[in-house]
């Protein structure tokens, strides 16, 4: 079962990612197709009700939008003149799971398992975003980043579930990356590789700790390194400097105001804070109140060596980006 596990987690990464070499609609389609198909055989692999629910409500949501995708390429492809472009947005957002058709993808989030859950926000985000880049202008970019911004921001709030918390904050970090696929290849990959890592590190967090509500963490003793790791996998997240995140989402910044459009570098760095405020607000119950250490300097120096390592990481990544 793991063996197969690792198999379907190694075809979807390896075609959402070669994806971005290819240049031809169709090719494209199918290759979404394909790795909605091995996805699906993850899912599959999970225990009870739930999963079959989760299987049934994903495939139909995702099949209907790549039908509806294939109906639009077919006309572009015979009718030159004819226009489907804002036809083709709305089926890539739905994909993306970004405001306002994120309905399915929050409810879809809570029943499977971290693995899952990892692909689905990350590698399955690739190729939607790649179509939409070669389509989209930065009119069509613009306003549908800030409007996920505002939603994923806002409604992630109140929300305990930890998946469908990540799921908004997901929105957020899927509409930066919109833009910064505007920026060129390598500004996004590396975007997105940031934020793939520090999501990874905390979703094998939460597996260990076999953690899916936000109160859970209440009743859960943690060492002083994970506590470290987590709050620092907290300030990536929220764009504090000088951790990854903050790198990542400095450098779009500078690069938007070149093209033009501060209004919407205001804008996701003000709604940005909303976003902050939930991580802090989870970390603030697993480092200060429910806790059994009363010493820091009780243990060892490894969580300090692992924060100097990150923030050494993150400048690093950012240097390469620059060099490049």
């Amino acid at each position: 079962m793991n063996y197969l596990k690792f198999m379907f987690t190694l075809a979807i990464s390896y075609l959402s990612l070669i994806s971005w070499m290819v240049n031809s609609w169709m090719t494209l389609w199918m290759v979404m197709e394909v790795t909605l198909v091995l996805f699906m055989g993850l899912l599959a692999m999970g225990i009870g009700y739930s999963i079959v629910e989760l299987m049934i409500k994903y495939f139909i949501i995702q099949a209907v939008a790549g039908l509806v995708l294939l109906g639009c390429l077919t006309v572009n492809l015979f009718l030159m003149a004819s226009s489907t472009d804002w036809m083709i947005v709305s089926v890539l957002l739905v994909k993306l799971g970004l405001a306002p058709f994120h309905s399915w993808m929050i409810s879809v989030l809570g029943k499977i398992d971290w693995l899952g859950f990892f692909i689905m926000v990350t590698f399955l985000k690739l190729v939607p975003l790649l179509m939409l880049n070669y389509l989209a202008a930065a009119s069509w970019v613009g306003p549908v980043a800030i409007l996920s911004v505002l939603v994923g921001s806002c409604l992630g709030i109140n929300e305990v579930q930890m998946q469908k918390l990540l799921g908004y904050s997901g929105m957020v970090s899927v509409a930066w990356l919109a833009l910064a696929s505007e920026g060129g290849f390598f500004f996004f990959f590396f975007f997105w590789l940031s934020y793939s890592v520090s999501l990874g590190l905390f979703c094998v967090l939460c597996l260990m700790m076999n953690v899916y509500y936000f109160n859970q963490f209440k009743f859960i003793s943690f060492s002083l390194e994970l506590k470290i790791i987590s709050l620092f996998l907290a300030f990536s997240f929220s764009g504090i400097p000088p951790f990854l995140g903050f790198m990542m989402k400095w450098g779009l910044c500078y690069f938007m105001m070149f093209w033009g459009v501060n209004t919407f570098v205001w804008v996701l760095v003000l709604m940005s804070l909303f976003s902050t405020f939930y991580y802090l607000q989870l970390w603030y119950y697993i480092l200060l109140m429910f806790t059994f250490e009363f010493k820091w300097y009780s243990t060892g120096i490894t969580s300090f060596l692992f924060m100097i390592m990150m923030v050494l990481f993150s400048w690093m990544i950012m240097l390469i980006y620059l060099i490049i």
